[in-house]
């Protein structure tokens, strides 16, 4: 029965325990635009990111080489293991939350002065501890920890986004610079002709010899340009091997694909369902509210202690009668532990940890805007790049009309050399611009399928647990 000077105690202690010590402050960005503002300057057809959206270019090598990197890429590893050591603190935060259970063994001998008689002492127990988690200290240290978690996994898909986009960038770029090195080469076998038909007339007498200067001035121009397209291109397989964690074998970069004619791009959706499907987001959200968790543990911590202890074991001076005719002892006691001084070391960690949620919120809209900021500069890139692209085929073709007649009239008689010269000058430029802003129409739809986030994440995650991605 409960004494009656116990109970006002009992009836104040259930109060307090009725009390948030802390109450929430996190909550979910709101999300007030309807549409993105470049929607409309870049009719968007197709669907919404959650496939795998390197697929709808048809390589099978690029899909091969996204399934290498997914295996092999050592971010993606270093993720995984940051995700394994927050799976772990998770699991030592949630066992605080059952009882400390110990069994504890002693044997030696004693001798009480000045007596000259001495005597064995075995002692045998269990002894368990347990923390009433009255201000919830202990669960939001838990919730922190799972938060914490959370965000590790939302990390591991927002590497998967970027590696994806990384691995395609880098695959179009050879496949760009490969295309550059076999044009070169072409280029160098008209201007060589050119050359020859120049030496020819020159030697008949009909022009000067400017024209022969002339003529080799853009083959030589021609051919230092093709070192530099060389060593961009073994630069580029290396950031690939980098991306693989790998250097890729022989027959995935040999007869590569040419650059696809990409017209299909990828539907934003509205802005409300786009920070679901940015795990960077879900990430920085994640870790505001383990954020917020610690303040509450913080406070907790100024709030007085309660723990209950409990002994259960047997002693004997004879090791033998220990197990076979023991002497049971047992303790059960609660305790309670209060703060009084500490020198405003609480009140100051409580400051601390308000200020670090005040630092992840800020961080946390950061993140939202730079979302939003990254589907509006990739919808403006790629309207940009398909506008670029478009002018520059148009381009081309009069350079190579204009290239056309010029030869006709020098080899008529008509102009001297100097139209030609800069004719092959401009068509050779165009030709290239043509290729780089093909490469770069593609680029553009790439970085709008990394800006949009997506689904598709969560089934490689899957596929690697499973131990399906190994390589």
């Amino acid at each position: 029965m409960t004494r009656p000077s116990s109970i006002p105690m009992l009836v104040i202690l259930l109060t307090l325990v009725g009390c948030a010590v802390h109450e929430p402050q996190s909550r979910k960005e709101d999300v007030f635009a309807e549409t993105y503002m470049q929607q409309d300057a870049l009719a968007s057809k197709g669907q919404v990111v959650t496939h795998r959206w390197w697929e709808m270019y048809n390589d099978p090598k690029l899909n091969r080489l996204m399934d290498r990197g997914f295996a092999g890429n050592l971010d993606l590893a270093m993720a995984w293991a940051r995700l394994e050591q927050a799976r772990a603190l998770e699991d030592i935060s949630g066992a605080s939350q059952f009882p400390d259970v110990n069994g504890n063994a002693r044997t030696g001998r004693s001798q009480s002065i000045p007596s000259v008689s001495s005597y064995q002492n075995h002692q045998v127990s269990v002894a368990a501890s347990y923390e009433l988690d009255v201000w919830q200290k202990l669960a939001n240290e838990r919730a922190s920890a799972s938060l914490l978690r959370l965000a590790s996994e939302n990390d591991i898909k927002a590497v998967y986004v970027t590696l994806s986009a990384q691995i395609a960038e880098a695959y179009y770029l050879i496949l760009e610079l490969r295309a550059k090195v076999a044009l070169n080469k072409e280029i160098l076998e008209f201007f060589e002709k050119t050359v020859k038909l120049v030496r020819l007339r020159y030697e008949r007498g009909v022009v000067p010899s400017l024209d022969l200067y002339q003529a080799k001035q853009n083959l030589l121009n021609a051919r230092a340009e093709m070192p530099t397209f060389e060593r961009d291109l073994v630069v580029a397989e290396n950031s690939l091997a980098v991306l693989l964690g790998f250097a890729p074998r022989p027959d995935e970069l040999s007869d590569l694909a040419t650059l696809p004619d990409v017209e299909e791009t990828h539907a934003t959706g509205l802005p409300s369902e786009l920070l679901a499907r940015r795990p960077d987001v879900e990430a920085a959200y994640s870790r505001l509210q383990s954020t917020d968790a610690e303040v509450a543990v913080a406070i907790a911590e100024r709030f007085p202690q309660f723990t209950l202890t409990a002994d259960y074991g047997s002693r004997s001076t004879d090791l033998a009668d220990l197990l076979q005719d023991p002497n049971i002892f047992w303790n059960v006691l609660a305790g309670v532990s209060a703060p009084l001084f500490d020198g405003g070391r609480r009140r100051a960690n409580v400051r601390h940890k308000e200020a670090v949620f005040q630092e992840q919120l800020a961080r946390y809209h950061l993140v939202v805007i730079q979302a939003f900021t990254d589907v509006e500069d990739s919808l403006a890139r790629e309207r940009g790049a398909d506008l670029r692209y478009t002018e520059l085929l148009a381009y081309k073709e009069v350079t190579a009309a204009t290239l056309r007649l010029s030869l006709e009239r020098y080899q008529l008689g008509i102009d001297t050399f100097l139209p030609v010269l800069t004719a092959q000058a401009s068509h050779s430029k165009a030709l290239m611009a043509v290729l780089t802003a093909k490469r770069t129409k593609i680029s553009s739809r790439i970085q709008l399928a990394r800006a949009l986030g997506g689904t598709w994440m969560v089934d490689e995650m899957a596929k690697r647990q499973d131990g399906e991605g190994d390589f």
